[in-house]
């Protein structure tokens, strides 16, 4: 888990892979769950969704027939993730909606603000902006002591509200996230930061984004790699044309 919070996704995938292994070769299924599901979630981070679609199914279906309904809520915000990146939107708010009253039920305050995230994500993607804002907001809340899913939180609605022209209810946003939590959570909180640059047509955006898109492709985290990229072609159409 130290390399996927210090943002080597790479890394990441191969160690919770050794690991999801390790426990299942020894027949203690229970602890397959976690690695398994995380390792998904690293490869939707790599850019690689159809593989994450595969180990979040596989740790979900796992933590449903072992009766774990930490575990099951756990891969459920994995899994959601996984299916809006496959397109697969309405799969993803129904899973991310079970994991979320899953998550009530047994009173989970991490798994009710991550599996809220998944339902922000999945209404971002069918362009409910009402119904993400109101998903992000109850992560964030849910979040309180835990540093990772605050920055997260604080990105997703920075982002929202740069996409709405609410640039100085963004920055406040992205500030924070940039701030809280560790590495991982940056990655995020960069693209957010980024985002807000370009719509403020600031005269650094050109150097926010290389650098930015640097780190992601370095620690491997090429989902947002890509949306840097997208980003910095926007900037590019919206440079002032000179001679």
């Amino acid at each position: 888990m130290a390399a996927m919070l210090d943002g080597d996704i790479t890394e990441a995938v191969a160690l919770f892979e050794r690991v999801a292994r390790l426990f299942s070769d020894v027949g203690d299924l229970l602890r397959v769950v976690t690695p398994r599901s995380t390792r998904g979630h690293a490869l939707l981070f790599a850019g690689r969704p159809e593989r994450a679609l595969s180990d979040t199914a596989d740790a979900l279906e796992l933590a449903r027939s072992l009766g774990h309904p930490e575990g099951e809520a756990y891969a459920s915000w994995h899994h959601s993730e996984a299916l809006t990146a496959a397109g697969r939107v309405d799969e993803a708010t129904a899973t991310a909606e079970r994991g979320l009253a899953l998550a009530r039920r047994i009173r989970h305050r991490g798994w009710i603000a991550t599996t809220s995230r998944a339902l922000g994500i999945a209404c971002e993607a069918t362009g409910d902006v009402a119904g993400a804002r109101t998903a992000f907001r109850r992560s964030l809340e849910a979040a309180e002591r835990v540093p990772l899913f605050t920055s997260w939180a604080h990105a997703r609605l920075g982002l929202l509200l740069v996409a709405d022209a609410d640039l100085s209810g963004a920055a406040t946003h992205v500030d924070i996230a940039l701030t809280v939590g560790p590495p991982l959570g940056h990655y995020e909180a960069r693209l957010a930061r980024c985002a807000l640059a370009v719509a403020r047509r600031e005269p650094g955006a050109s150097g926010l984004l290389d650098d930015a898109r640097a780190r992601a492709v370095r620690g491997g985290h090429h989902l947002s790699a890509r949306r840097l990229a997208e980003l910095g072609g926007q900037e590019a159409r919206g440079r002032p044309v000179i001679g």
